[in-house]
C-alpha cells in the first residue's frame, strides 16, 4: 500500500540557514550558467561540502539533506551545461556496480515484503547518493587537465578550513551552531563530542569530526602529490610543500586515530612511489576492505578485543572498539537470516537495544545483502585496481587519476569502521574508473601498443575552458 508523507521542513532549519542555502543554489547556477567549467562546478560543489549548514526536509518519497543536495543540484548542472553533447557518453562495465547499489536497495525493499514505492523511495535516495556523483566525475573530470582543476580546488577547501579547525580545536566545536543557531547533529552541539588528549576534536559544518579528519588528511595527500608532480607551485600566498605540511599536521591535531592511520599509510605510499614497496601497499591496501568483512562474514565471534591498559584514553577506545566488534557479530548474525539480498529498514529493529551499527559495511550488508555490498566494494575498488596494474607515479603530472583512484580506496578503507557517505570520494572514483586505464595505454610501450591498441576515449564532455567549449 503505498504511504503518504506530508512535506515537512526540519524545525531546527535556522533562517540563517535557508539564507545561506538559497545563495549558495543561486551563485552557483550564476556561475556556472556564466563560466561553464569545471573551476566553477569545484568551486560550487566543494564550497556546499563545506560551509553550507547540516539540514534534513522531509518532502513525499524523498528525504533532502545538504550531501543530497549537493549531488542533486552539482548534476543537474552538469546535464543542463552538456545536453548537446550527452550522446558522446559511452557506458562501461565500470559503471554498473554505481548503478548496482540502489538497483540491490529496490530488490531488497520488494524482497522484504515493503512494496514498490517504498522501493522507489529507497533507489532514489542511493541514486543520488551514489549514482549522481558517479556520473559527475565520469563526465566533468574524465580528462588529466580537469582531474587535476578536482585536485587543486579540493586542496585549497581543506586549506580554508583550516583557520576554522584551529579555531574549535581549542574552543570547541561550536561553529555551526554560533552561526546557524544549532549543532551539526542537531540539538546541544557538544553531543557524543569529546576532547583527545587535551584537543577537542573539530566539527566546524560536516556533519561528524571523523567525517573533517578524514576529508583533511586526503588534502594533505593531495597537496603532497600536487607537489611531487608541479613543484613548489603556489596556492595563493603558500607553496605546496608548505600546503601539504600544513594539512598534514591539521590532520593530526583533529585527533582522529583511523584518519591519522590512513594519512600517514597514504604519505608513505606517495613518497615510495618510486619503489616496489609503492605497489604492495596498494595491494595489501586494496585488499582489506575484501578480505575483512569476509572474514567477519565466515567467522563472527571470533574476533576477540582484550582490555589490559591503565591509561583512560587508551582504555577508552578499546572498550569503544570491543562495542564495535560486538555489534557487528549481533548483526551479522541477524544478516546470515537473509544473505543474499537483507533487511532493509528491518536490519536495525532485532538488535536496536544490543547493538550500533558504526561501520558503513555493515549497514550496506545488513540492509542490501551481499548484492549491495558487492557493488559499494567494487565501485570504489575498480579505479585503484588499474593502478595497481600500472603503478602508482608521482613523477607524472598528467596521472592525477591515480592519486583520485587511491583517495576513493582511503575512504572504502573509513568505511570498514565508520558511516559516513560523501559524494566527493564517489566524484574522485568515478574520474579515475576508466582514465586511468586510459593514461596507461596511452604511455604504453611500442611494441605493447601495438597488440592491444588503447581504446579512444570519447570526446570529452567538458572542456576546462569557455573557449574551448564554444569552439566544439
Amino acid at each position: 500500500m503505498r504511504r503518504t508523507h506530508d512535506c515537512q521542513i526540519a524545525d531546527m532549519l535556522s533562517a540563517t540557514a535557508i539564507i545561506v542555502i538559497v545563495l549558495w543554489l543561486l551563485a552557483f547556477v550564476a556561475a556556472m550558467g556564466f563560466k561553464r567549467s569545471p573551476d566553477a562546478l569545484c568551486v560550487g560543489m566543494i564550497g556546499g561540502y563545506l560551509f553550507l549548514p547540516q539540514f534534513k526536509a522531509e518532502f513525499p518519497g524523498f528525504e533532502l539533506n545538504k550531501l543530497r543536495l549537493i549531488s542533486l543540484t552539482t548534476a543537474a548542472l552538469v546535464l543542463l551545461v552538456s545536453r548537446r553533447k550527452r550522446h558522446d557518453y559511452r557506458f562501461s562495465m565500470v559503471d554498473l556496480p554505481m548503478l548496482g547499489l540502489p538497483a540491490a536497495a529496490l530488490a531488497a525493499s520488494i524482497d522484504n515484503g515493503l512494496g514498490l514505492y517504498d522501493g522507489f523511495v529507497v533507489w532514489l535516495g542511493y541514486s543520488v547518493e551514489w549514482s549522481l556523483p558517479w556520473f559527475v566525475g565520469r563526465l566533468v573530470f574524465a580528462t588529466s587537465e580537469n582531474a587535476n582543476i578536482l585536485v587543486r580546488y579540493t586542496i585549497m577547501g581543506g586549506l580554508a578550513y583550516i583557520p576554522f579547525c584551529v579555531y574549535e580545536m581549542k574552543m570547541a566545536p561550536t561553529l555551526h551552531t554560533i552561526i546557524f543557531g544549532y549543532g551539526a547533529r542537531g540539538g546541544d552541539s557538544l553531543r557524543g563530542i569529546g576532547m583527545r588528549f587535551g584537543l577537542w576534536r573539530p566539527n566546524v559544518f560536516t556533519q561528524t569530526g571523523l567525517e573533517l579528519a578524514l576529508f583533511i588528511g586526503i588534502c594533505s595527500l593531495l597537496a603532497l602529490w600536487y607537489n611531487r608532480t608541479h613543484g613548489q607551485r603556489d596556492f595563493g600566498a603558500v607553496s605546496t610543500g608548505v600546503a601539504a605540511g600544513a594539512l598534514g599536521v591539521t590532520t593530526v591535531f583533529c585527533v582522529s586515530t583511523g584518519a591519522i592511520i590512513l594519512t600517514a599509510i597514504g604519505w608513505l605510499t606517495i613518497l615510495a612511489s618510486r619503489l616496489k614497496i609503492a605497489r604492495v601497499l596498494i595491494l595489501a591496501l586494496a585488499v582489506l576492505p575484501v578480505a575483512y568483512p569476509v572474514l567477519r562474514m565466515t567467522n563472527p565471534g571470533q574476533v576477540v578485543v582484550e582490555q589490559e591498559t591503565e591509561n583512560s584514553e587508551f582504555a577508552a577506545r578499546i572498550a569503544s572498539l570491543r562495542t564495535r566488534i560486538v555489534s557487528e557479530d549481533r548483526f551479522l548474525e541477524h544478516w546470515k537470516t537473509q544473505p543474499l539480498l537483507g533487511w532493509t529498514s528491518r536490519y536495525y529493529l532485532d538488535t536496536a537495544q544490543e547493538a550500533i551499527p558504526d561501520s558503513l559495511w555493515i549497514q550496506i550488508l545488513c540492509k542490501f545483502g551481499l548484492a549491495g555490498w558487492s557493488c559499494l566494494t567494487i565501485g570504489l575498488l575498480l579505479p585503484i585496481l588499474q593502478v595497481y596494474r600500472g603503478g602508482l607515479n608521482a613523477e607524472d603530472k598528467n596521472s592525477s587519476h591515480a592519486i583520485l583512484a587511491f583517495c576513493a580506496l582511503l575512504f572504502l578503507l573509513d568505511c570498514m569502521v565508520n558511516a559516513m557517505e560523501n559524494p566527493l570520494y564517489v566524484v574522485m572514483a568515478g574520474a579515475a574508473a576508466i582514465a586511468v586505464r586510459d593514461h596507461r595505454l596511452r604511455n604504453a610501450p611500442q611494441d605493447v601498443a601495438e597488440v592491444a591498441p588503447p581504446r579512444v576515449p570519447p570526446r570529452q564532455l567538458w572542456p576546462s575552458s569557455t573557449r574551448q567549449l564554444q569552439t566544439h
